[in-house]
């Protein structure tokens, strides 16, 4: 899913007038920040059931954020794989910017969605209230 998704935030950033020179820069970082995103969906979770304290406190919130977008700059970075990726992607799928567009955008209001659900859970409002 995280290249699939850098592939289509890459053709974007490849397409736009203003970020030819290092497209792949922005591409890791809304890679990393999503996984940010369904992490913290997760550890929120593990919380409600009890299973696990909520991990990104304010104090470790800038270490996990430096740890995983680090992270994704080195996967992607290494031994160029994001040139790798792009190219397995483009001949497999080929798209277009308001498909890209589309595809992040669900990509993007499904992790929202199932975080509203997990904190509501967590807080037991909304559809999970008594």
């Amino acid at each position: 899913m995280y290249n699939y998704l850098f592939y289509h935030t890459y053709y974007l950033a490849l397409k736009s007038k203003s970020n030819k020179s290092d497209p792949y820069h922005i591409s890791i970082m809304v890679v990393g920040l999503t996984l940010v995103l369904n992490l913290g969906t997760v550890s929120i979770l593990l919380e409600s059931i009890e299973i696990l304290p909520f991990l990104f406190t304010d104090e470790l919130m800038f270490v996990w954020l430096i740890f995983i977008i680090g992270g994704s700059y080195w996967y992607y970075l290494i031994n160029k794989r994001h040139k790798k990726i792009y190219s397995k992607f483009v001949k497999k799928y080929p798209t277009t910017i308001l498909k890209s567009i589309f595809i992040l955008l669900l990509l993007y209001l499904f992790n929202i969605g199932l975080l509203i659900l997990t904190s509501s859970y967590l807080n037991k409002t909304g559809v999970f209230s008594n």
